[in-house]
């Protein structure tokens, strides 16, 4: 029988595989490109972070499907995805840190309307609100909960990783 960590690095590495089988649309298009080539939280890149994100809400999405409601896998990847896209070219974009903070939300969301026009108000809502409690506006849907927990999650880790350096 396998240990707990061997089963969450299991999840992780099946979660990470994931991410990719259901971002594969978004992961090679051009922005996404300049996204893992773009410096983010000084360690990482917007890209490499976004996947990062991807993995954590991935895996949250998972866990509350096994327990109490069903989530669209995809869609939550998706959103993780792209939910940075607006922080590329920051420095063309904004003036400064707390510009940044509070237009990238928007940015991205305008972002994922052209990569994805299929998707509803709701799941762009997701991208535009995961800046709560930096923003005003709080997430209205569990996938825009999860995408703004695991985006602080992997933001955490991303900076811990920076200082432990």
């Amino acid at each position: 029988m396998s240990t707990r960590k061997e089963r969450r690095e299991a999840e992780r590495k099946t979660a990470y595989s994931d991410v990719f089988h259901y971002g594969k649309d978004i992961v090679e298009t051009d922005i996404f490109k300049k996204a893992l080539a773009q410096t983010h939280h000084k360690k990482t890149t917007v890209g490499d972070h976004s996947a990062c994100v991807a993995v954590i809400a991935l895996r949250m999405c998972r866990r509350l499907n096994s327990r109490v409601c069903h989530l669209d896998e995809r869609r939550v990847v998706l959103a993780a995805l792209t939910h940075d896209l607006g922080i590329v070219g920051r420095h063309e974009k904004y003036s400064n840190n707390l510009e940044t903070y509070i237009r990238h939300p928007s940015d991205s969301a305008k972002i994922a309307m052209r990569l994805l026009p299929e998707m509803n108000k709701k799941f762009y809502r997701t991208i535009s609100r995961h800046m709560f409690p930096l923003t005003i506006l709080p997430p209205t849907s569990i996938e825009g909960i999860i995408i703004s927990i695991a985006d602080k999650m992997a933001s955490v880790k991303d900076i811990s990783a920076h200082a432990a350096a």
